[in-house]
């Protein structure tokens, strides 16, 4: 597969029929415990960070920070901004949708806004084949029409070993 696939219910439903390791609509959200954590961590990061950009290239891409007074609270602010520099990482999602068994969520994250669609192929199969080395895999990704962080490009990346 490498490559984009719909994210509408009919599609990724038809798509789990013909591939069991792509999940269907049912899969592409996370347990209710893991929102609940990924909530209480949300309003815990909004303590720590200026903002979502902050915490995305601080906390993911490990961007250097600075301490930065906001009102009355210190909040670490990322040395770079958004577009000052063009880097991607694909990582564990970490409140993964309910995949199916041997399916890997991942997120790929930009630091930059103008994103080349016709590189995202290219810039997964690079980040997984360094995570997999020899191994085989194959992958489908899509951009998440409701983006629970909208100020950072990302794509869902779900994946799989090839035996």
């Amino acid at each position: 597969m490498n490559q984009e696939i719909s994210c509408s219910e009919e599609d990724l439903n038809r798509l789990h029929e013909l591939y069991s390791w792509i999940p269907c609509r049912e899969q592409t959200r996370p347990k209710e415990d893991l929102f609940n954590i990924k909530e209480i961590m949300n309003k815990q990061n909004e303590k720590i960070y200026a903002s979502k950009i902050d915490e995305i290239f601080i906390h993911y891409f490990k961007f250097e920070s600075k301490m930065m007074i906001l009102g009355n609270q210190v909040k670490l602010k990322s040395t770079l901004n958004m577009n000052e520099i063009h880097k991607f990482i694909c990582i564990p999602n970490e409140y993964p949708y309910q995949v199916p068994m041997g399916t890997f969520h991942y997120v790929l994250w930009y630091s930059y806004l103008d994103v080349d669609k016709s590189k995202i192929n290219t810039h997964i199969f690079q980040c997984l084949k360094e995570k997999n080395g020899q191994k085989k895999f194959e992958f489908v990704w899509y951009e998440n029409p409701s983006m629970s962080v909208p100020e950072v490009y990302h794509v869902q990346v779900f994946w799989h070993f090839i035996e």
